[in-house]
C-alpha cells in the first residue's frame, strides 16, 4: 500500500573496461569484478508511483542498467505508460535524461510525514556522513532521497570512515565538496521540508541532527518531530523494530532503511487512532537544547 516499489532481479555482464560506467552498491573481494552478477534493482512501481519519482529514477540510473531493466520489464510483460516508455528509451539512446519536474514545483515541500535516519562511522553523532529521507504524501511514498556530506575532523580521517567510502564507492569529490551546512543551505528539499512538516525518527536519530545543527552553527530551523519507539512504548506496543512491524501488519521486515521504517511506522500507528500530535517535540535553536533533549535522550 505504501511501499510503491517494483523489485527486479536480472543478470548484468560486467566488462572491466567499462566498469567505470556503473555505480555498484558493493564489490567482490579484493576489488575484482565477477564476470557476471545478479543485480537487484528497486524500481518505482510504474503504475503506482508519481511522475516526479519515476522520472527521477530514469534521470539518475545509468543507461546501461536501464537497458537491462527494459529487457526484464518486457520479459515480465509489464507495460509502461507511453510517456514513461519514451523517457526510458530516450535515456538509453542518448545516455542523458532530465526530469521535467523539480522537487519544489511538484511537491511544494508539503508532506504528511518525513522519516529520517543517519549513517555514522562511529557511535559519535558528529561522525554522520549521510542522511536518508523518506517523504510520505497522500498515504504513499512520494520520494526517497539521501545526501552525503563530509563529517568534521577527525572523523573524516578515521579508518572506519575511509573503509565505508571505499566499500560503497562513494565519490570523494562529491562528498568532500559538501559539509552538512552546505547541504542544509543549498538543498531546500531537505531543509525546507524538515522545517515545514512532521519529522519521524525511530529512536535517537534526532540527537544526531541536533549535534550537526549545533556544530555548524545553523539557526534557521524549527523542526516538529516524533520518536516512533517512544510512541510505541507509550501505547503498550512492541518497542523493537521486528515485533512492531508485525504488530502494525507492515508488508516488510526490519532490514529496510530506517527512514522508510520510521515514516511508515508513524503512518501505521496513526491509522490505529493514535494522535501523533500528542507526541510532538520541537527542535529549535531558541530553546535550551542541551537540557531539553538530554532529558529525552535518557528515556
Amino acid at each position: 500500500m505504501l511501499d510503491i516499489l517494483l523489485i527486479i532481479t536480472f543478470v548484468i555482464l560486467f566488462v572491466k573496461f567499462f566498469s567505470w560506467l556503473f555505480t555498484p552498491t558493493y564489490r567482490s573481494g579484493y576489488g575484482s569484478w565477477p564476470s557476471s552478477t545478479s543485480v537487484t534493482v528497486t524500481l518505482p512501481h510504474p503504475e503506482k508511483t508519481n511522475p516526479y519519482r519515476f522520472y527521477k529514477y530514469i534521470e539518475v540510473t545509468p543507461y546501461i542498467t536501464l537497458k537491462e531493466v527494459r529487457k526484464e520489464l518486457r520479459r515480465q510483460n509489464i507495460l509502461l505508460k507511453p510517456e514513461y516508455e519514451k523517457a526510458l528509451n530516450d535515456k538509453i539512446r542518448r545516455h542523458v535524461f532530465h526530469n521535467p519536474y523539480t522537487f519544489e514545483e511538484y511537491f511544494h515541500c508539503e508532506f504528511d510525514i518525513i522519516g529520517i535516519r543517519f549513517l555514522q562511522c562511529s557511535p559519535d553523532k558528529l561522525s554522520a556522513f549521510r542522511i536518508d529521507l523518506c517523504y510520505l504524501k497522500d498515504d504513499k511514498i512520494a520520494d526517497l532521497d539521501d545526501f552525503d556530506f563530509i563529517p568534521p575532523y577527525p572523523y573524516n580521517h578515521k579508518r572506519k570512515y575511509l573503509e565505508i567510502m571505499d566499500e560503497y564507492y562513494f565519490d570523494p569529490q562529491k562528498i568532500y565538496a559538501s559539509e552538512f551546512e552546505d547541504i542544509w543551505k543549498w538543498h531546500d528539499e531537505m531543509s525546507t521540508s524538515l522545517n515545514n512538516n512532521l519529522v519521524a525518527v525511530w529512536d535517537d536519530e534526532i540527537f544526531t541532527l541536533r549535534e550537526l545543527l549545533r556544530y555548524h552553527e545553523i539557526t534557521n530551523y524549527h523542526i516538529r518531530y516524533i520518536r516512533v519507539r517512544e510512541i510505541a512504548r507509550a501505547h503498550n506496543m512492541p518497542d523493537e523494530l521486528g515485533p512492531l512491524l508485525k504488530h502494525v501488519e507492515a508488508d516488510f521486515g526490519p532490514d529496510r532503511n530506517k527512514s522508510i521504517l520510521a515514516a511508515i511506522l508513524a503512518f501505521s500507528i496513526r491509522e490505529m487512532d493514535v494522535d501523533l500530535e500528542q507526541h510532538v517535540h520541537i527542535l529549535e535553536p531558541e530553546k535550551d537544547l542541551f537540557s531539553d533533549l538530554l532529558a529525552e535522550e535518557k528515556k
